[in-house]
Formats: structure tokens, sequence, C-alpha cells
């Protein structure tokens, strides 16, 4: 299976890109997996399973910033809702044993590991708008995009939370703040507004059969 790794980003995630206040964001180096086919989603999922572990295994010693799943809107959905059991089925299959599913009660200490590593996934999708933090042009693709920490530890200076705080305020003073008092798997996939986020651990694989 070809990765391609490189500076260089699909051209939708490429206006990702472009859009985020992030400083980091445009000097990232990106494992961009192959495409979905024809066959179903959840199939996909575990054909490009074995290499996600792979990336994120060598995510240090590559240099590997973030790893990019590229999805047509026309087999997942936009909104939310309909995205919640494609990420779902995305992170059972691509999450170590132990931290595949949630306790029955979500909490802040739950953290997603892949291959043995801590790793936060953030959902991008056409339904986020100018006024969300997760703004995405129209391109016709949802992407999932899944970042190591320890793309976090090479990339930020020893005063991390500090840069933490200043990406931040850019979002909030742009009218695109985001919300961190959340546990992180809300954080996810967040909603378009004040409602609650799409559970995407409470979805079952049946409902990514598309």
């Amino acid at each position: 299976m070809h990765v391609n790794s490189s500076q260089q980003h699909p051209p939708g995630f490429e206006e990702i890109i472009e859009s985020t206040l992030c400083p980091y964001a445009r000097k990232a180096v990106v494992q961009v997996l192959p495409p979905l086919g024809d066959e179903p989603v959840d199939a996909y999922f575990r054909r490009i399973a074995p290499e996600i572990r792979r990336c994120v295994g060598h995510a240090e010693a590559d240099g590997t910033d973030a790893v990019v799943t590229e999805l047509p809107v026309e087999r997942v959905g936009r909104r939310p809702h309909e995205l919640a059991p494609v990420l779902g089925a995305w992170i059972r299959e691509m999450a170590d044993e132990d931290s595949a599913y949630l306790p029955d009660t979500v909490h802040t200490r739950w953290r997603l590991k892949v291959a043995g590593s801590d790793v936060f996934v953030a959902v991008f999708t056409p339904d986020f708008d100018k006024r969300h933090a997760r703004y995405t042009p129209d391109t016709g693709k949802v992407y999932i995009v899944l970042q190591p920490d320890s793309s976090f530890h090479h990339r930020l200076p020893d005063d991390s939370s500090r840069v933490r705080r200043s990406i931040r305020r850019r979002f909030a003073r742009a009218g695109r703040a985001y919300d961190t008092t959340r546990p992180e798997a809300e954080r996810f996939l967040p909603p378009r507004g004040d409602e609650d986020p799409a559970a995407w651990w409470e979805c079952g694989l049946k409902e990514v059969y598309r």
C-alpha cells in the first residue's frame, strides 16, 4: 500500500491548512492514506488500519505530524450525526484493544491509543462553516485527521501550555473559539453550534455499510 508522506497536502485538505489559524499547520508532515474505492466503508477501514498503525508507530522517527483519511461526502454524509457512526467504525479498526471502547460515562481520563501511542483525532467536514474552529471548505470531502502526541512534542516549544493558550486566543478573537473543557472523545467530532456532540462511541458497525 502506497502512502504519500510530505508537506504537500491533498488539494481539499490544503485549503483547510491555508485557512487555519494554527501557525504550525503549514509546516506539518502529513501521511495521506489511499482513497476509498468501491468497497464498503467499513471494509476500507479494515484495509487501511494496518498502515495507520504503522505510520503512528514510526511517527516520532519519521517526523509525522498527521495521518489523513479522505472520504467523499456522498458516501459518508457531512453532518456530525451522520459522521458519528463512521468515526466510531474508523476508531474501532485503528485503536489498540484497551482503548477502542469508551466506558459508559465519558470522562477526561480516556485517551485514544494507536500502536501504543496517545493520539488525537479531528474530523473536518464542510458542514462546519467559517465561524467554526474546524472550518472546512466545501470540496465534497470529509477528512479524519489523526495526530500522534509526538507531533505536539516536537512542534511546540518547551513552554507548550503558553503556546496552546496563544493559539486558542487567536481562534477566539476570530470568532472561531473551541471548547477545551469537554472530554477529549467529544472533541474529536464537535457539534456545529450549541447542541451536544454526536456520540460516536454509541454507534454500531452496521450503520456504516454504505
